[in-house]
């Protein structure tokens, strides 16, 4: 479920004319964005005595993201339930962080002769070398029910890094 998403994509080829340096040449990018995918909160491990591991309690009132990379979640807006309960956190009530990305081409086609065509490409991926962050912890307890340090931490990024490519393509 995620909620908000844009795509646009599209090609310009450039009206430039009169010799081969100049004619011939087109841009073309894809912009990406999109919000978060929600986030369980589970406790790490089965307090109810179910198969899955089970949700805490949520503190009332309490605003569950903070949007921090060190710190996603407030940890202060969750507790323990009693051993043998279900905690009363509803399910993927916390979102996590969104995507952003710009993708740019640059191409060049020459006419070589009449049949044979040649074509320079540079494409970008990820031009801006922005980081997208990946899901944080979500498990503020470990196993034994002490707190986990890493709750609500992103540890990993979604994507690549900005990549250059090039390209010369003959055709005939």
């Amino acid at each position: 479920d995620i909620r908000d998403t844009l795509r646009v994509n599209g090609l310009w080829a450039l009206p430039f004319h009169g010799n081969r340096l100049v004619e011939g040449w087109q841009i073309s990018g894809i912009e990406s964005a999109y919000g978060g995918v929600p986030v369980n909160i589970s406790t790490g491990a089965s307090r109810a005595y179910t198969q899955s591991p089970d949700r805490p309690n949520y503190v009332a009132n309490c605003n569950v993201q903070q949007g921090n990379v060190n710190a996603w979640f407030n940890p202060t807006c969750f507790t323990l339930q009693p051993t043998g309960t279900l905690g009363n956190l509803g399910r993927d009530v916390a979102v996590g962080p969104g995507f952003l990305g710009t993708d740019l081409a640059v191409l060049k086609d020459t006419k070589v002769r009449e049949s044979m065509n040649l074509q320079f490409r540079a494409e970008f991926f990820n031009l801006f070398n922005r980081a997208n962050f990946g899901l944080p912890v979500a498990t503020p307890y470990s196993g034994g029910g002490a707190v986990n340090s890493q709750f609500g931490k992103i540890t990993s990024v979604v994507g690549t890094p900005r990549q250059i490519q090039l390209a010369l393509k003959l055709t005939f």
